[in-house]
């Protein structure tokens, strides 16, 4: 047999192997695909949710109360699995950055919930979509990750959008708006104390021992406003860790599925699901200038995942 008979020969084999990725494999790839996309979604629907249930919440109690409460509840439904799984029993000797990330991830929750109880929903989501864009920054300026300039655009991008919906001028901008931004900032910062913790421990892991040092942690400026909750606020705090939790764990469901630059984008739908049950619920519209600053934060923080590749973790953490 020739060698151009060999060559000849060897095509269909190799056409065969594409044929049996492209019959076996590439479909699974497809299906794993969409069901990522489809728990992030659901993700989506529940943190959105969040928002409702911390502005419910705030109505009555202060918000630092929220977020212990949020904590506790949030405690109480991951510990009995943790002792089931064996995580307790198993330990960890990453006290310190877990302890210097709650740290970042209180004051995360306390500006976000403070945020949360004046600004309207829409308009705090959308501002807290931010966070992909300052960690990024922080990735480029600590951890030295290489940032092209397509994603440097996009980052302009986002804060350009970030000032349309505070509209800085003769009007003084909402120090609650300024709060949900120092949210993001401080959230960001929690980002990247997370991606250093997923190279030597689990993202369960990484949860349960957040929420078991937040619960204690919240507690101090918890005490300096705390009043008695009356049962409808305990029942929203509640729907508040439950749907807060159960987003996290579709969210952490998808990323197992798929890479983070493709299942991220969707967890922008949260952003019309957030206005949809503000409008619903609580009467709220966004003026024109929150809907067009909020499309562009969004657009620019879908470009910063998408080119950042699985190098930018999102954060594993829901508020």
């Amino acid at each position: 047999m020739t060698v151009g008979a060999r060559g000849e020969q060897s095509s269909p084999d190799r056409k065969a192997r594409s044929g049996r990725i492209d019959g076996s494999v590439q479909p699974r790839l497809e299906y794993r695909t969409h069901l990522a996309a489809g728990w992030v979604i659901v993700s989506a629907a529940l943190f959105a949710t969040l928002a409702l249930a911390v502005r419910k919440s705030t109505r009555e109690l202060h918000p630092f109360e929220v977020v212990f409460l949020r904590n506790l509840f949030g405690l109480a439904m991951l510990l009995p699995w943790a002792m089931w799984s064996g995580l307790i029993r198993s330990g960890t000797k990453k006290y310190g950055a877990y302890t210097l990330r709650a740290v970042f991830e209180l004051l995360t929750m306390l500006l976000w919930f403070t945020g949360l109880s004046a600004l309207p929903l829409a308009e705090a989501v959308a501002l807290s979509f931010t966070s992909p864009l300052f960690a990024t920054i922080g990735a480029a300026a600590f951890l030295r990750e290489e940032v092209t300039p397509v994603r440097w655009l996009a980052i302009g991008g986002g804060l350009a959008g970030t000032l349309l919906m505070l509209r800085p001028g003769p009007q003084a901008v909402s120090s609650y708006a300024i709060l949900v931004l120092l949210a993001s900032v401080c959230g960001s910062a929690g980002t990247l104390i997370a991606k250093h913790l997923t190279m030597a421990v689990t993202p369960a892991s990484i949860v349960f021992y957040m929420t078991l040092l937040l619960t204690p942690l919240s507690l101090v400026p918890a005490v300096f406003v705390w009043r008695a909750p009356s049962w409808p606020a305990l029942a929203w705090t509640a729907v508040a860790a439950v749907v807060a939790t159960l987003a996290h764990l579709a969210m952490v469901r998808s990323l197992s599925l798929a890479d983070a630059s493709t299942v991220m984008p969707w967890k922008y739908i949260q952003l019309p699901f957030t206005a949809a049950l503000a409008y619903v619920v609580l009467g709220e519209v966004p003026d024109a200038w929150a809907s067009a600053g909020a499309a562009l934060i969004v657009v620019c923080a879908i470009l910063v995942t998408v080119w950042g590749g699985h190098r930018t973790l999102p954060d594993p953490e829901p508020r």
